[in-house]
């Protein structure tokens, strides 16, 4: 990963020191982080619930029921992006800032499969994308491919039970140890007007696998890392592009104008 980074910097060096550079603006972001992968924490092992029947243990999965891991969930994630672009509109470079919230879902049973309890974490992150992206004519349409790179901050984690007997929630939030300090990401995807579509691939994991509670049980040693997370979002250029594209939004600033 740091190979890759390296070379991605060099790239970027090379076309800064050789290219003619015209446009420069900053660019809203805000979407949804959709995460389809993710190793199963440990945490959740020998430990026994109260429910209406008594005391229960839980299980990741049983002989009726082989797997109950829901490899699927929401997050979110809102930044702003700094867009250097080259004078013949067909490429260009961008540096960010973005705070995440990816999601982390799981389900728990019963052995007699009569509760169940979902599990979800969400782990909260700073980070700094650096892409290059290509088109032609990229700014009017803001149609352009990207690939890139994130280096991500963790800052916390929290953790969510919701048992299916009841409408109780319990909320745990993280100790810091329980989380890794840093990772680094692979993006690419397409941005379309003000739509927005990115893959993200991280390696390192967010839950520290060395971690052990007070009773010295490592809750999150299954954690191996290589999430995949789908990134769909909102973009908004923070210049006059808006009343390029827009008619209707042109004869407003000029009626504001005349006002």
């Amino acid at each position: 990963m740091k190979k890759l980074l390296a070379i991605i910097s060099l790239i970027l060096m090379h076309s800064v020191a050789n290219a003619q550079w015209e446009y420069a603006y900053f660019v809203f972001d805000a979407g949804i982080n959709h995460n389809f992968s993710g190793p199963k924490p440990d945490s959740i092992n020998n430990t026994f619930v109260s429910t209406p029947d008594g005391e229960y243990q839980l299980f990741t999965k049983t002989d009726v029921q082989k797997n109950n891991y829901l490899p699927y969930a929401l997050g979110y994630y809102v930044g702003l992006d700094f867009h250097y672009d080259l004078k013949g509109d067909n490429g260009g470079i961008v540096i960010g800032a973005h705070y995440n919230n990816n999601a982390f879902r799981y389900h728990y049973v019963t052995l007699n499969q009569a509760y169940g309890m979902a599990q979800q974490y969400n782990a909260y992150s700073l980070s700094f994308p650096l892409y290059i992206k290509a088109g032609k004519k990229i700014f009017k349409q803001q149609k352009y491919y990207f690939f890139g790179a994130k280096y991500n901050m963790h800052l916390s984690l929290k953790e969510t039970h919701k048992p299916d007997w009841t409408e109780q929630t319990s909320v745990r939030w993280a100790d810091k140890a329980e989380i890794t300090e840093a990772s680094t990401s692979i993006i690419a995807g397409i941005n379309y007007y003000t739509l927005r579509v990115e893959l993200e691939y991280t390696r390192k994991p967010f839950f520290n696998s060395l971690y052990t509670d007070l009773n010295q049980v490592p809750l999150y040693s299954s954690a191996a890392g290589n999430y995949l997370f789908l990134k769909t979002s909102f973009t908004m250029p923070l210049n006059d592009w808006i009343f390029l594209v827009s008619w209707k939004a042109e004869k407003f600033r000029r009626k504001f104008k005349r006002n």
